[in-house]
C-alpha cells in the first residue's frame, strides 16, 4: 500500500491498540515508551528515560524491559531475531539516515512488521548549512539524503562535495555564477556565501514543514539506493535539487512565523 505523510507522531501513536505488540528499531536512548521490544546497537545500560531530558510521548512508562532489549547490528546480513509479522506496529526515527545499510533495515522491517511509522530529514534540511554548524550542511554524522515517492524511499548518499561547494547547497544567499558544471575560479569568494546566508538566518528560518518526513506504511513499501558513481552526473544532481528547492516559496519564513505542519 502506499506511503501516507502524516504532519505529525501523533497519527502514528493513533494507530495503536492496547493489544499490539510494539517495536521501536533504533530507539536508543529516546525509545517510544509503547514498544514493548527495542532493537537497537546500543547495549541496554545506555537507556535513559529520564523525563528531564526527553519529552514525554503518551506512554512515559516503558512497555519494554531489560529482557526485550535486543542488541544487535541492525544492518547485519543475518535475519534479526523476530518471525515474519511478529509486530503490529514499527516506529523508526531518526535512524535511516544515519546506518550503513538503510535497504537492508527498511526490508527486515517490512518483513517483521505489519504496519509502521518512518520519520527522518528531508533532503531539504540535509542540504542546507548551518542545521549543525556553518562549515557542514545539515548533521554531519548523517550518511544519506532520503526522499520518498509513493510507494517508495530513495537513499542518495551523502556526498562530501555538499559540504564542500556552495553551489550544491540550499542556502540564502546570491547565486552568483552557481550554475557552472566544472570549477571555477569564482570559487575563491564561496566564503561569502557562508556570510550572506549567516545574516540572513538572523531575521528567516526553514520552514518547519521542510524539516522531516513523517510517514505512516502498511503492508510493505520499496526502498532503493540512487547510486551515481560518474562525477558530472552527481553534480548534475545535486544542482537540480537546489535548483527545484529554491522555487519553494515558502522555503524559508520569518523567525515569528511558525510556517507550515
Amino acid at each position: 500500500m502506499p506511503i501516507t505523510p502524516v504532519a505529525s507522531i501523533e497519527a502514528a501513536f493513533d494507530c495503536i491498540r492496547p493489544e499490539h505488540v510494539v517495536l521501536d528499531v533504533g530507539g536508543g536512548q529516546t525509545a517510544i515508551g509503547r514498544a514493548n521490544y527495542v532493537l537497537d546497537v546500543q547495549p541496554w545500560e545506555v537507556c535513559r528515560r529520564l523525563e528531564r531530558w526527553w519529552p514525554k510521548d503518551r506512554w512515559p512508562k516503558p512497555h519494554f524491559t531489560k529482557g526485550t532489549w535486543i542488541q544487535r547490528d541492525m544492518c547485519s546480513a543475518e535475519a534479526w531475531p523476530f518471525s515474519d509479522k511478529q509486530f503490529d506496529f514499527v516506529f523508526c526515527l531518526g535512524t535511516l539516515e544515519d546506518v550503513r545499510d538503510p535497504i537492508r533495515v527498511c526490508q527486515e522491517m517490512i518483513r517483521v512488521g505489519k504496519a509502521g511509522y518512518i520519520e527522518m530529514p528531508t533532503r531539504v534540511l540535509e542540504s542546507m548549512p548551518g542545521v549543525e554548524r556553518l562549515r557542514y550542511v545539515g548533521h554531519s554524522h548523517h550518511r544519506w539524503l532520503c526522499e520518498f515517492s509513493e510507494n517508495e524511499i530513495s537513499f542518495l548518499f551523502k556526498h562530501a562535495q555538499l559540504h564542500v561547494y556552495p553551489r550544491f547547497r540550499v542556502a540564502l544567499c546570491p547565486w552568483i555564477g552557481r550554475p557552472r558544471k566544472t570549477h571555477s575560479w569564482i570559487e575563491a569568494f564561496d566564503f561569502l556565501d557562508s556570510r550572506f546566508h549567516q545574516m540572513n538566518r538572523w531575521f528567516r528560518k526553514p520552514n518547519p514543514k521542510y524539516r522531516a518526513n513523517r510517514l505512516l506504511w502498511r503492508d510493505d513499501f520499496a526502498a532503493r539506493e540512487k547510486v551515481l558513481i560518474d562525477k558530472e552526473e552527481l553534480e548534475a544532481e545535486l544542482m537540480e535539487f537546489r535548483r527545484r528547492t529554491l522555487t519553494l516559496k515558502d522555503l524559508w519564513v520569518k523567525k515569528d512565523e511558525k510556517g507550515g505542519s
